[in-house]
């Protein structure tokens, strides 16, 4: 339908999904927390978008755990 809106499909989650102290568990610990506060949709997925760069940023140096 023109003009329809999409459901966008949701990013990956960068980093090991099963690491529970990999940068990715603690980006969804995040959001959750942003979520549970009452931020809007909208700077919970632009919050998301800048953190999973940075981790993406961080992986390309080896850079994998959060110490």
């Amino acid at each position: 339908m023109p003009g329809a809106a999409r459901r966008k499909k949701p990013l990956a989650v960068p980093g090991d999904g099963s690491d529970p102290n990999g940068m990715g568990a603690h980006l969804v610990a995040f959001l959750e927390y942003l979520c549970v506060k009452g931020y809007s949709q909208e700077t919970v997925a632009k919050t998301r978008l800048a953190v999973a760069s940075f981790i993406r940023w961080c992986e390309e140096r080896g850079i994998t755990k959060v110490v």
